[in-house]
């Protein structure tokens, strides 16, 4: 996991899924905060962009609560978001990832090779790498090393990387990730499965 913010403490500030598109309280704000935060597939009360499919992705929901720059930076990413979405992956627990490995104002890894999920170079991977440090979390106690990281043309591929490999590793759809119904369900599904070496990423995230 690469997070940058809070490298030199090992230690992760609460994303709050919840809050990114505040859905608590202001869930009608946003034409689509049930697209955001709701039940998948056009569930509940949400706007037209929850049943879309294809091409088409609607406008991306800019959020006032937030700052110029984390919704420029959100936005960069909604094409990738929202086809995620298709594959059952909740837009809000993508955009709390994102913050969680990236920091609210981004990151070197983010920012400079379009990396959004500190997704690592393994043998399969064949485009440009670059190394930078990391910390994770192993037999129980905090650790820094340094590792080799996949570096993106464009920040969407990134986005469709990360949607690829969970869809690509059994593990994630046996432990229920495509199938949660909330975005609570989701994180802690991610979790279980292994997706951080962080026992406490799913409360985390929400």
């Amino acid at each position: 996991m690469y997070n940058e913010e809070n490298f030199a403490s090992g230690e992760y500030s609460p994303v709050g899924v919840k809050d990114i598109f505040n859905y608590e309280n202001k869930g009608s704000y946003i034409i689509t905060s049930s697209d955001l935060l709701g039940t998948q597939g056009g569930g509940g009360n949400s706007g037209g962009n929850s049943g879309e499919s294809g091409g088409s992705v609607g406008e991306y929901p800019y959020n006032s609560e937030l700052s110029q720059t984390v919704n420029n930076r959100f936005s960069k990413i909604w094409k990738g978001v929202k086809e995620a979405q298709a594959h059952g992956l909740f837009p809000s627990v993508t955009y709390a990832q994102y913050v969680m490995e990236c920091g609210w104002e981004g990151s070197t890894l983010s920012e400079s090779y379009n990396n959004a999920f500190g997704i690592k170079a393994d043998s399969s991977w064949t485009g440009r790498t670059v190394d930078l440090p990391t910390q994770e979390y192993i037999d129980g106690q905090w650790i820094t090393t340094t590792a080799t990281w996949r570096v993106y043309d464009d920040i969407n591929d990134s986005v469709r990387d990360r949607t690829q490999f969970l869809l690509e590793n059994p593990r994630y759809t046996q432990g229920g990730v495509f199938s949660a119904t909330t975005y609570q369900a989701q994180c802690q599904a991610l979790q279980n499965s292994g997706y951080a070496t962080d026992p406490s990423y799913a409360s985390l995230l929400i």
